[in-house]
């Protein structure tokens, strides 16, 4: 047999050999991924029972080995996706976050991807979290319609981002993305929440009819839905601000039926309105700070007693446009994670260079109000300083305000895009407006056409950007649009219950509740 022969021959033998081994090798792979599928699914479904049992520990545990014991698995995205979801319904939020940014990481093209990037913006837009960042926030919401045109998320991204694009001021833009999500037929509680957000924004903008319009869609579409009280509100509201005299606009006449229920106040020196998120219905709470008690007490607004937390030596309380609740004592109360997370003015410490805090503990000891700055942060008022002073998200001491203040403000409120409101700020005025960063912006005079204030002590802010001012001395409440234009003035020298107004707070449909020092009761006006 000659060389070329043999060769043939050894090669006629090998190739069936080559051929067989090379279609085991690749049926054995399928074979052991099979075998890991089944296994990251066995506990994935342990941890999902788990978690149903009330049992986050190993439930966690088990999803942890999913995604990295089996990283391949197409379960591994699903598992990260659980562990973020967790820990953001528990309020664990850099914990949330970590886990929603691993799936963007690794998973990008997986289908837990686009509710990771729904979530990370969510998380982005907690004035507490230390990544707080609202343009981050926008980005994301849209990177979601962008990357993954066809998921569901898409909807909900959408209305995320118009929130967002509200809370930064860009009404034009949140408009816009509300109507490109109503064009798209969203389910019936998505419709009913872009339709607020759309009315909300134009009613800022200068657009009472159309703004009705779209809350009287909300009312035809479910007129016993949460979503149409704060519609009906809304219009009030509205019919409040722009309906001219001539023309029947409403008068606010005391509610009778509204009274305090359920073991009162002692000694209630301040009150305020806690606003949910408002394109959720009506659910909003009035606190009451009771000094008689050392508590802040909430009540529905029929007038329940729903809940309290400690305030020692309560002088104010407040409550921003994002519903974060402040409570001025002897240490400012902060619900956190559900729970009141307590800090002694006396620790609150000046901020250094960079992230790091000095040794100072800044002499705050006189404070007369606080409110949540829109960017995370407290602005407060305290009686040894002309100027508001600033804190970061942590309480840490920034400084003061660099604004033109002329005297110490008698009071604060900020407003959904951050614009801050002083009273008795600058001398000639009773208000003064300023921006963000402390620019002053306009005011409002203390004497002009059909009002004049004698001595403003307080100030409160409505859901469509309308504000209320209590002049104590005089025994009235003066309301202003958004572009502080007087509106109407409430004289409460005719109501005999009325002898000493200390407070007032407004909610979602306009209604203005009144503190009276004399009788210790909460009124309301409708």
């Amino acid at each position: 047999m000659g060389r070329g022969s043999w060769r043939t021959s050894l090669l006629r033998i090998a190739t069936p050999l080559l051929y067989a081994a090379a279609v085991a090798l690749p049926a054995t792979s399928v074979a052991r991924a099979a075998v890991d599928e089944q296994l990251a699914r066995g506990l994935y479904d342990n941890a999902v029972s788990l978690l149903k049992a009330g049992k986050p520990e190993p439930a966690l545990a088990d999803f942890a080995k999913v995604y990295t014991s089996f990283a391949d698995s197409e379960l591994a995205d699903d598992a990260l996706f659980a562990v973020g979801q967790y820990h953001f319904d528990a309020g664990h939020l850099v914990d949330a976050r970590a886990a929603f940014q691993a799936i963007i990481d690794r998973y990008v093209t997986k289908p837990a991807a686009p509710g990771a990037y729904y979530f990370r913006a969510v998380v982005a837009t907690v004035p507490t979290f230390s990544g707080f960042d609202l343009d981050d926030a926008y980005a994301d919401f849209l990177r979601v319609a962008r990357l993954y045109p066809e998921s569901e998320w898409v909807d909900q991204a959408l209305l995320g981002a118009g929130k967002v694009s509200l809370r930064l001021g860009e009404l034009g833009e949140a408009a816009r993305l509300m109507e490109t999500l109503l064009a798209a037929s969203p389910e019936a509680d998505l419709s009913a929440r872009a339709r607020l957000v759309l009315g909300y924004c134009l009613a800022l903008r200068g657009r009472p009819t159309a703004a009705m319009e779209a809350f009287q869609a909300v009312i035809d579409a479910s007129p016993e839905s949460s979503h149409a009280q704060r519609a009906l509100g809304l219009t009030s509201s509205l019919l409040r601000l722009y309906v001219p005299p001539s023309r029947g606009r409403p008068r606010f006449s005391r509610d009778q039926a509204f009274a305090l229920q359920n073991d009162i106040p002692q000694k209630p020196i301040a009150i305020a309105i806690e606003p949910t998120a408002w394109e959720n219905g009506a659910g909003e709470l009035l606190w009451v700070a009771d000094a008689g008690r050392d508590l802040a007490i909430a009540f529905d607004l029929s007038g329940q007693r729903t809940a309290e937390i400690p305030a020692q030596r309560a002088r104010d309380i407040n409550a921003g446009p994002f519903g974060r609740l402040w409570v001025v004592a002897d240490a400012i109360v902060r619900p956190k994670d559900g729970r009141p997370t307590t800090l002694k003015v006396a620790e609150l410490k000046a901020k250094g260079k960079g992230d790091q805090q000095d040794d100072r503990t800044v002499p705050l000891s006189n404070l007369v109000t606080a409110a949540e700055d829109g960017r995370g942060g407290v602005l407060v008022i305290d009686s040894d300083y002309d100027l508001p002073q600033q804190l970061n998200s942590e309480l840490a001491h920034l400084g003061p305000l660099a604004s033109a203040s002329d005297r110490t403000p008698a009071d604060l409120a900020v407003d959904h895009t951050g614009r801050i409101y002083l009273l008795q700020a600058r001398k000639g005025f009773a208000l003064s407006r300023y921006a963000t960063d402390g620019r002053y912006l306009d005011g409002i005079p203390f004497a002009g056409t059909g009002y004049e204030l004698k001595s403003p002590e307080r100030v409160a802010l409505g859901q469509l950007g309308e504000l209320a001012i209590l002049d104590q001395r005089g025994r009235q409440i003066l309301l202003f649009d958004r572009d502080l234009k007087f509106i109407h003035k409430i004289d409460l020298t005719k109501d005999a219950d009325v002898k000493r107004p200390i407070d007032i707070a407004v909610d979602f449909a306009g209604r203005i509740y009144v503190l009276d020092k004399s009788s210790n009761a909460v009124l309301r006006l409708q």
